[in-house]
């Protein structure tokens, strides 16, 4: 199987790994703005521009799309990619968009679902909800395998609470009874693996865990582990943050998994942020 990914960040870093650890005989090509330098045999690291990606596609069986939409709704992927993808779509058994659960907006701590109404207020996350429509459009008007991953606040190795107390982070900011999401990135990967391995075309699945909470309890948890104190925190109502600090503050809404577990992926494996800092915390005491 050849599967190409346009945006190798964090995620897509991970998920190569992990399915080659699976299976060997996977070839990967991913894309990205830096300078490539592979770190697998059968990851090939390409740059971001049209003649690169045109002789990659050839052949390709999966496109995992990682890359963040530009400021004016459009999405550079999509733009890149859209004439190669219909002339090779005999060949493509998924698309797979990565977006984000920033697209309902606020919703005053109720529980959303994939149903539930789109209301992005800021400018980032409209934008993230147009790239979801030009990506779906390839399903609806040209019959494109299109699946869409709204994905919670990513956490794993090397990006959760007990990394940044250790690197002294003491700047968090905390606001009376809102609530996030969060989701492993293994179980985003086993996600994405499961459904390359069952495509399901014009479906949206909300990627998150079972425990949506307030941003200090998994700090608190994470520093109960080190057994140090917890971070001071900062009250929402009495600092000057950023803007795009502010929009996630603003964002007060609980994230529903059913559909994934109904659907997708019967058991995560963090279904909480604790299993996952356990497992995080028992990774550094080896």
């Amino acid at each position: 199987m050849k599967i190409g990914i346009l945006g190798y960040g964090y995620t897509a870093k991970y998920f190569s790994d992990m399915i080659l650890n699976i299976n060997h005989n996977y070839k990967i090509w991913a894309t990205t703005r830096n300078t490539p330098s592979n770190t697998h045999p059968n990851i090939k690291l390409i740059n971001f521009d049209f003649n690169k990606v045109s002789k990659n596609i050839e052949n390709t069986d999966i496109i995992i799309i990682s890359t963040p939409p530009n400021k004016d709704g459009s999405d550079p992927s999509l733009s890149l990619t859209y004439d190669l993808l219909i002339q090779n779509k005999k060949n493509i058994k998924l698309i797979l968009y990565l977006s984000s659960t920033g697209v309902y907006g606020n919703h005053d701590g109720q529980w959303v679902t994939e149903s539930s109404t789109c209301q992005p207020d800021s400018l980032t996350n409209k934008n993230r909800l147009c790239a979801e429509d030009s990506w779906l459009s390839l399903y609806n008007q040209n019959n494109l395998p299109v699946m869409i991953f709204r994905l919670s606040g990513i956490y794993g190795p090397g990006r959760n609470a007990i990394d940044k107390i250790q690197q002294g982070k003491t700047n968090i900011v905390l606001k009376k009874n809102q609530l996030f999401s969060r989701i492993h990135v293994t179980d985003i990967c086993q996600c994405l693996i499961t459904a390359i391995n069952n495509p399901m075309p014009g479906e949206i699945f909300n990627i998150s865990d079972d425990l949506p909470c307030n941003i200090d309890m998994p700090y608190n948890y994470a520093a109960k582990l080190l057994q140090v104190s917890p971070p001071e925190y900062i009250p929402y109502n009495t600092t000057k943050i950023s803007d795009r600090l502010n929009n996630f503050y603003k964002n007060n809404k609980q994230v529903s998994n059913f559909k994934l577990k109904e659907k997708l992926l019967s058991n995560l494996k963090y279904p909480t942020y604790k299993e996952g800092l356990d497992d995080i915390f028992n990774l550094l005491e080896k």
